[in-house]
């Protein structure tokens, strides 16, 4: 099932799948088999071949080259050989096109995060817009002048981001040894006091300041908002954890974790 949160960003070449499809209703793709070379005028029926190749198994270009052109310098994705290893799959079927996104880079930064804090101690405290259970869903998006932007708009001028698997990065950490805990931001926000401490803030301000600080608040923590699409994962070596559970409520404890995290940060910062 596709993750909450997950809206396509290929809107443009999602809307002309049904020239791609034009292959497969024009042309037994069994022909592919036999052939070694295809001409198409049209790139995107060309890019409906390419995908009934890899469903049949035949290598683009080692077993069959296929070319396709128009009058247009746009680009778009293909479909191509896997390299994943299909245990890294969420459970269960998708359907045919599913997308699923993986992070090699982001997970090995969180294994070598993981190994030093299960050597040295300390915590950690990650937050980022993700999910915190795997699926599939495309989340790939471009942002540009503080705006969102195609992703092959501006190739090179604009940030390309996706949402953080918070489930495979916790997989990890619980594989060091390590004892985690996600929540929402949310959750976490609520949990820590960011209600009160806006009250706080605005007790002595005018009506209009009260009113931005509620509203700031609300859009951290608010359900409609950040609260709900970032996510939160703390991390603590499991003797660290056990102390601060006897000791403290989970509010505390998490506010706990972030004054520890920072500090770690920081020393790390220093000594690096």
């Amino acid at each position: 099932m596709p993750f909450e949160g997950a809206e396509p960003a290929l809107d443009d070449l999602l809307a002309d799948l049904a020239r791609q499809e034009a292959f497969t209703t024009t042309t037994d793709p069994a022909d592919l088999a036999d052939a070694t070379a295809v001409f198409i005028a049209d790139p995107l029926v060309a890019i409906g071949a390419i995908n009934e190749a890899h469903k049949m198994g035949v290598k683009i270009p080692e077993d069959l080259s296929i070319v396709g052109f128009d009058d247009t310098d746009g680009l778009c994705f293909i479909a191509g050989p896997s390299g994943c290893d299909p245990a890294l799959l969420p459970e269960g079927d998708a359907p045919d096109g599913a997308v699923f996104e993986y992070a090699p880079q982001r997970e090995a930064l969180m294994q070598t995060l993981s190994a030093r804090l299960a050597a040295t101690g300390g915590a950690a405290l990650f937050f980022d817009y993700g999910h915190l259970k795997p699926g599939t869903g495309d989340t790939l998006q471009a942002v540009r002048a503080h705006a969102y932007d195609g992703v092959f708009d501006h190739p090179g001028e604009a940030d390309l981001t996706s949402h953080v698997d918070f489930s495979a990065l916790a997989c990890i950490a619980r594989q060091a040894g390590l004892r985690i805990t996600t929540l929402t931001q949310g959750e976490f926000l609520l949990g820590v006091g960011i209600k009160e401490r806006a009250q706080n803030l605005g007790a002595k301000a005018t009506p209009a300041i009260r009113a931005r600080l509620a509203g700031e608040a609300e859009r951290l923590s608010g359900e409609t908002g950040m609260g709900k699409l970032f996510q939160v994962l703390a991390i603590l070596v499991a003797v660290l954890t056990v102390i601060m559970l006897i000791a403290f409520d989970w509010r505390h404890a998490l506010a706990f974790i972030l004054g520890a995290a920072c500090s770690a940060a920081a020393a790390w910062a220093g000594t690096n």
